[in-house]
């Protein structure tokens, strides 16, 4: 399945700039290392809309498709939201999901990235059991660029006067990452290794068993961002219909026909950015 957003805009909606000058042109592009989500939810799709600081009045229908398939293990469709970033966090917006279509809705009044948020299962890393101990969690590096990784290790020893086996669950932001399970003599210690790597910028906080520790992706590197990121260009005219593949690094711009002028009539626009579509209606 193809992942489409798709903007509805009433006929006598304003659009204007940030410096409140009539609209007239929309850019969309696909982010593929957005900023990290809150901690126990993820994010399946995120759009870059500009221009930035772009205002609608009143608000536009935003919606957003996705790929069943590309839902994490446990997340629940009909939980999905559609969130904004407001240069610090994602802040939810009041959404409607439709699982049966794979779409989240919800009304924007001005751009900046948008994104479907959905809430990963809980998962509880188990209980240490008696006799055993684990120390010495090491991080390294601690600091890196998006993509690359990072190897956490723990070691795990067995205090108790009998061989016994535990579970070591790594959770990262508060939720299970991986696993290993160890198999110790008593007396005898482990260490365990997690090799781990994130596409967005921020701090992630490290669990394993009772201790904690943390690791921060600084940047994207160049050469990933210049390959990763699309835009697409749809140039519009009233009543037409228009689509185009997206392809990298080429730049995207939507030309708007002023309101003043819009005619009577459906205006669609279909960016497959994955795709964009615009209407206008009454």
């Amino acid at each position: 399945m193809v992942e489409k957003v798709t903007l509805q805009i009433a006929k006598s909606t304003k659009l204007l700039d940030a410096q409140g000058s009539v609209l007239k042109s929309l850019s969309a592009s696909e982010l593929t290392s957005p900023s990290p989500p809150p901690s126990g939810s993820a994010i399946v799709y995120a759009y870059d809309f500009g221009p930035d600081g772009a205002i609608f009045a009143p608000a536009i229908t935003l919606s957003m498709n996705y790929a069943p398939e590309a839902l994490p293990e446990g997340m629940l469709a009909d939980e999905l939201s559609i969130a904004y970033w407001d240069g610090s966090r994602w802040q939810s917006l009041t959404s409607l999901s439709y699982p049966e279509l794979s779409k989240v809705e919800a009304k924007v009044s001005h751009f900046t990235q948008f994104a479907i948020i959905g809430k990963l299962k809980e998962a509880t890393a188990a209980a240490i059991p008696t006799g055993f101990e684990i120390s010495n969690l090491t991080v390294n590096p601690g600091t890196v660029e998006a993509g690359e990784s990072v190897t956490i290790a723990a070691v795990v020893t067995n205090l108790g006067d009998s061989r016994d086996s535990f579970t070591v669950v790594l959770k990262i932001n508060g939720v299970a990452e991986a696993s290993r399970q160890v198999t110790l003599d008593a007396g005898i210690g482990q260490t365990v290794h997690f090799d781990v790597s994130r596409s967005s910028v921020g701090s992630y906080e490290i669990e394993v068993g009772n201790l904690t520790a943390s690791f921060v992706i600084t940047r994207v590197a160049v050469d990933q961002a210049s390959e990763t990121q699309s835009k697409t260009v749809v140039t519009a005219e009233p009543d037409n219909e228009a689509t185009v593949e997206a392809t990298p690094s080429v730049p995207a711009l939507i030309n708007w026909w002023l309101i003043g002028g819009i005619a009577a009539g459906l205006l669609i626009i279909a960016i497959t950015i994955r795709q964009l579509v615009v209407r206008r209606r009454y």
